[in-house]
């Protein structure tokens, strides 16, 4: 399984990293850290499981999963963000994100996520 990171900050990705290592269902860890390079490895890598942060230099999540074609590719998505708002869990869920995590508060419960997704 092929999982993409998207966040901007390469501490945030190298936590990430960290808390993923033993996970092995992911045979290829991918990041990215704007908007262009993660259409670019969506396209070029077709990973099952994406990882977004809401804010980017150059563009949001949003415009991340408002440019995928869902009827050809339906990855498993996860919000991890620090705007933890009800606005964007609604948008999140109306987008078809499987999970959404704060990352103050919520930054281990990712692991338990990432360590019970389905194949």
């Amino acid at each position: 399984m092929k999982i993409l990171i998207v966040d901007d900050s390469k501490e945030i990705r190298d936590r990430i990293l960290r808390l993923i290592s033993t996970n092995t269902k992911f045979t290829k860890v991918l990041q990215a850290e704007n908007l262009v390079q993660t259409k670019n490895m969506i396209y070029t890598e077709i990973p099952e499981v994406l990882l977004l942060d809401i804010q980017l230099p150059d563009g949001t999540a949003f415009d991340i999963l408002d440019s995928i074609d869902k009827s050809t590719y339906a990855p498993i998505i996860i919000i991890l963000t620090n705007y933890d708002l009800p606005l964007y869990r609604e948008k999140a869920a109306e987008k078809g994100v499987s999970f959404f995590f704060d990352k103050s508060t919520e930054f281990l419960d990712l692991r338990y996520a990432l360590q019970n997704l389905k194949n």
